[in-house]
């Protein structure tokens, strides 16, 4: 992504999303179908860890999760260590974990919260 004063231009950013943003997009259908339904055991918000290292895109999972009132983003990581951290300390119904992030990778942070956090499902 080309940086322009620190920070990221419009066509760089508007690229980055483009090649970035497909799974995201998946998991927003899947969550649109959960806001939708009318099951009377979903009553209660849904409550969402998201993790990623670039914050451009936790900003856009955040605002297209953030338009529908079922669902509360109750926090944010930026790689998978913190992720297991804000899991443990947040207990969220749902982690959206980008595959590719420092520290420890999607997959490997979903192992960990699996392990650390027997009680949530996921």
């Amino acid at each position: 992504m080309a940086l322009q004063g620190g920070e990221a231009d419009a066509a760089s950013r508007k690229e980055y999303l483009e090649i970035h943003t497909p799974l995201y997009v998946i998991l927003s259908d899947f969550f649109v179908a959960l806001a939708m339904s009318p099951s009377p055991a979903m009553d209660r918000r849904v409550r969402i860890l998201i993790a990623d290292d670039h914050a451009v895109i936790r900003e856009t999972v955040r605002s297209t999760l953030e338009r529908y009132p079922r669902f509360e983003v109750c926090g944010e990581a930026e790689d998978g260590f913190k992720a297991i951290q804000e899991a443990h300390r947040l207990k969220p119904d749902v982690v959206v974990l980008n595959v590719s992030m420092p520290v420890l990778n999607g997959f490997e942070a979903a192992r960990e919260i699996k392990r650390v956090c027997r009680s949530q499902p996921l």
